[in-house]
This record gives C-alpha cells, sequence and structure tokens, in this order.
C-alpha cells in the first residue's frame, strides 16, 4: 500500500479505496469483502494528505481510527462484521524450533527481494513474522495465516520458487518449493486447514465530493 506517515503526518498516494480500509481496520486483502457495494473497490484511486490535531505523534491504530472517520465522512463507507470459515495455509513453527534469530537492538527495518532465475531471495531485517508474510509473493492459492505465536523481530532470509512457476512448468533440479523452504530454511511448517475467519463486509461506499 502507498500509505505512510511521518510524525502527525498521514500520506496516501494513488491509494483504493480497497487499501485504505485495509490499513484503516488493519486487515489483511481477504479480510475486506465488498459485500453490497455498486462501487469496484479496486477502481479509481485517491491521494490523502492529512495532519492530525494536537502535538503528540499518534501511534498506528490511532491514524486508523482517524482513516475510519475520514472514509465514514467522505466515502459514506458502512461496514459490519462477520466470521467465515475459509481455507488457508497456516504458518506454525517445526518441531525442531525456528531457524531464524531476533533481530540486535536498534537494528533498521528493510525488506528486499531479488531473482535469481526463477527462484526469489527474499532477505528482511528487523520484521514480524506477519509483516514477512504481507511482503511474500508465494504464487499460493491460497492465504497464508500467521499461527506460530511469534510475536518480536527478526532477521529472516529465505529463497524459494513461486509454486505457480511450479505448477505451469517445473524444473526439478532447481526448484525450491516454498512449503520445503519454509520447513528446511526456517524451520517452520505450512499446513492446509479451514480456519474462522474474521471479514469486514462493505455495505456501502461512495465516491468522495471533489474538494
Amino acid at each position: 500500500m502507498n500509505i505512510s506517515t511521518s510524525g502527525r503526518r498521514f500520506t496516501a498516494e494513488a491509494s483504493t479505496v480497497f487499501s485504505l480500509i485495509r490499513y484503516a481496520y488493519g486487515l489483511k486483502h481477504y479480510q475486506v469483502e465488498p459485500g453490497g457495494s455498486r462501487l469496484p473497490l479496486d477502481d479509481a484511486m485517491y491521494d490523502i494528505a492529512a495532519l492530525t490535531e494536537g502535538q503528540g505523534v499518534p501511534t498506528r491504530d490511532e491514524f486508523g481510527q482517524m482513516l475510519q472517520g475520514l472514509l465514514a465522512d467522505r466515502f459514506k463507507l458502512e461496514v459490519h462484521r462477520e466470521t467465515r470459515n475459509m481455507p488457508v495455509y497456516v504458518l506454525v513453527t517445526g518441531k525442531s524450533g525456528t531457524k531464524f534469530k531476533e533481530s540486535a537492538p536498534g537494528t533498521a527495518a528493510a525488506g528486499l527481494t531479488s531473482a535469481k532465475g526463477r527462484n526469489y531471495e527474499v532477505t528482511w531485517k528487523a520484521t514480524t513474522l506477519d509483516g514477512f508474510l504481507s511482503g511474500l509473493w508465494t504464487g499460493l492459492d491460497l492465504e497464508i495465516v500467521n499461527r506460530t505465536g511469534l510475536t518480536g523481530t527478526y532477521d529472516i532470509q529465505l529463497t524459494y520458487t513461486p509454486e505457480n512457476l511450479i505448477a505451469r512448468r517445473p524444473e526439478p533440479d532447481s526448484d525450491i518449493s516454498i512449503f520445503d523452504a519454509v520447513r528446511e530454511q526456517l524451520g517452520l511448517r505450512l499446513a492446509r486447514e479451514a480456519v474462522e475467519v474474521e471479514v469486514l463486509v462493505v455495505d456501502r461506499v461512495e465516491r468522495p465530493s471533489a474538494n
């Protein structure tokens, strides 16, 4: 998402309503459903530049709450929550424990993904597991839900071949399945399960009036 904050300033550039809702409510993309909305959530893009009132620097949650108010006011957003049972890949800790370490204090957060042939090489510094998953293109047909219980920040390296490439044109000599990579390189495991997931259903949303 092209959304950032700096001090009391909130900036969104070329952001869809879908991405703004995700940020406002702290949700992943599969947790937002259009419901009865007539406006496609991936249609128009918007720029938002806002400065919060007061002197303190808002937290991530406080920025989200303020964006909820803006969406309700300018986009006439109306939503409700539901619980759905859906198939996902659950990420859990392997029997032998993890193979990556917590970041040293003061480590700056950074992420880099590069391609080497068909393989992706991902290096993250000072990332949470949820942050790591949010930037990971796996080529899987289902979402990955973090159930490791790990809440720290970590330095993680992973080399793998996206599953859609393997399915379309396998090359056994060079391919590294994401399932094998996660197990052998990270000490984690991916398992397919059906889980209860809370989703936000968009009942109403309109194009905002011009400034």
